[in-house]
């Protein structure tokens, strides 16, 4: 495999692959290769990064629809793109914390409860989103509460 085609495989290599690839394009190593099983490794990590990055940008343009909907008045709107967003699994907080506004505004406590308990499942594994976790839980309590 030509070096120009394994450079498409950079953003996905280890730190080991790219320098066996750097020392192919300095002319440093001719013995250095690279596996099928690493290339078809390198192109499944790429597609998956790929996909990710697709699923961001939905994400992301969905996201500023749906304040823009929301800005306008087409409450309905945007709730379908949250909710949209929230059902492709993407992990990220703001299509949840948008709902949870919607639905509360709305008065719609079974939808906020449906949302924050997804929420909840969704991140509470991940320790970035501890402090909006935590948040949340309170914030369950408080709706069953008022329920």
């Amino acid at each position: 495999m030509s070096i120009k085609t394994l450079s498409a495989y950079i953003s996905v290599m280890s730190q080991e692959q790219f320098e066996r690839l750097e020392d192919m394009t300095l002319g440093i190593s001719i013995k250095s290769s690279f596996s099928a099983s690493e290339l078809e490794d390198l192109e499944y990590k790429l597609r998956e990064k790929n996909k990710k990055e697709e699923l961001l940008l939905a994400t992301a343009t969905r996201n500023n629809e749906g304040r823009a909907f929301e800005m306008r008045g087409d409450l309905a709107t945007s709730i379908r793109l949250y909710e949209e967003n929230i059902a492709t699994g993407y992990p990220a907080t703001f299509s949840y914390e948008r709902l949870m506004v919607l639905y509360k505004k709305n008065k719609q406590p079974n939808d906020e409860i449906r949302v924050v308990e997804k929420a909840i499942k969704d991140f509470e594994k991940d320790s970035r989103y501890k402090k909006e976790v935590a948040k949340w839980k309170l914030r369950l309590q408080k709706i069953k509460v008022q329920k």
